[in-house]
């Protein structure tokens, strides 16, 4: 909140911090409205969308035979709750700055015609005697005095969404994860309020997504990761017999991120976001990495490159898969991963020494449906694990990397 003329305090703090331009002694403080209720404010934070106006609160326009809500006469108002630029408010025959008035509740808000000028020094002034008469008893208010300076409204560069992952064509219609990447952090408070998704008629799917408190952000808070209800997907289960999946085959979604949404510094994001999905049937099958294709380099600076037979999940594929020498020492370097999640590619961050290599695949690695290389996320309920015989225990177990070797020859 910005500038506020007004605290709690005793009569006579009160009359110091209002600057009152009535003496203390002159209003009868048994029908004066409560000091914390009546107030004048500023509002000064560009990020807020009531920035730049001045709400006078505690003073109830329904005695005034007026609407609780809607706009008022500014010719009446502006004699009331006049605003004055620097050099105005010294002379008392200066007009005051144009604007418009509106009642919502006990608050008065004045918007000026034209923005407060940035660096400008504003006086604003509640004037009780010019109050319009009406019917009933009106209190005593004091009148209120409220200087002010208007900030740059010079926002810094907007928050926007980077990328939606997957980024392919389609996805199978048991698809378990949405990852939203933004420019900068944002912020985790009511982040579901903010991202939708609609079916094909333009309708909001009906609990689409697991319901996590401020969502479920990495730790930089600029990726969120959306879940898709398990119990909607795995077959044999209440919600999915009863609901069935939330993305179904055959039907295009689209996934809307509203502009409302604010970054870490309070601001919000630079504009909407939408992405179509268009759904394909669901994808009840293990990754194999023996059909994987591998290109090793072709010299010392060349990437290391996989290719899938399917696409596998974006955010996984940047840490599961890492690379080895084949004496047991990490290689470091930079992994990139194709936007649609058919591809890996790694290149050093040193050149690399002919000789033989591993590529180390974590057997937790999924693709778009959750499935594993020794487990089918999808498989019904009572049917048995899926993926290849014998394998589904190992994994679970926290079986060993799967390797993949590759050479690079000498320079």
């Amino acid at each position: 909140m910005g500038t506020d003329a007004n605290r709690p305090g005793a009569p006579a703090a009160l009359c110091l911090v209002l600057a009152l331009t009535l003496p203390c002694s002159v209003l009868p403080a048994r029908s004066a409205p409560e000091a914390e209720s009546f107030s004048m404010v500023f509002h000064d934070r560009p990020a807020e969308d009531d920035f730049g106006t001045v709400d006078l609160a505690g003073l109830d326009v329904r005695i005034f035979e007026m609407d609780s809500g809607g706009d008022l006469p500014a010719d009446i108002w502006q004699k009331v709750l006049p605003c004055f630029t620097r050099e105005a408010a010294a002379h008392p025959d200066w007009p005051a700055v144009l604007g418009a008035y509106r009642a919502a509740g006990e608050v008065i808000r004045f918007r000026p015609r034209y923005p407060f000028r940035a660096g400008g020094v504003y006086t604003c002034r509640f004037l009780p005697e010019n109050l319009p008469a009406g019917a009933g008893e009106i209190p005593v208010y004091p009148p209120l005095t409220l200087n002010f300076t208007m900030p740059s409204p010079v926002r810094p560069v907007a928050a926007r969404v980077t990328g939606v992952y997957p980024a392919g064509a389609t996805v199978p219609e048991n698809l378990l994860r949405i990852y939203i990447h933004f420019s900068l952090a944002m912020q985790r408070k009511s982040v579901q309020d903010h991202v939708r998704l609609l079916d094909d008629q333009g309708e909001d799917v009906i609990l689409p997504f697991v319901e996590v408190e401020h969502g479920l952000w990495d730790t930089g808070s600029r990726r969120l990761t959306l879940f898709f209800h398990p119990g909607r997907i795995k077959r044999g289960v209440g919600p999915h017999d009863s609901m069935g999946p939330p993305l179904q085959a055959g039907k295009t979604y689209r996934l809307v991120v509203s502009e409302g949404l604010r970054d870490a510094r309070g601001y919000p994001l630079e504009s909407a976001y939408e992405q179509d999905l268009i759904v394909v049937e669901a994808d009840r099958r293990s990754p194999d990495p023996a059909a994987w294709i591998v290109a090793a380099p072709r010299s010392s600076r060349h990437e290391v490159t996989l290719e899938f037979h399917e696409a596998l999940d974006h955010a996984l594929l940047g840490r599961f898969i890492q690379v080895w020498t084949q004496g047991g020492e990490e290689v470091h370097g930079q992994v990139t991963v194709r936007p649609d999640g058919s591809g890996w590619s790694f290149m050093p961050e040193s050149p690399w020494v002919a000789g033989n290599y591993l590529l180390m695949v974590n057997p937790a690695l999924e693709d778009l449906a959750g499935n594993t290389a020794g487990y089918l996320f999808d498989e019904k309920t009572g049917s048995g694990a899926g993926g290849k015989p014998g394998q589904a225990e190992s994994m679970k177990k926290g079986a060993d990397f799967l390797e993949i070797s590759f050479s690079v020859p000498p320079s």
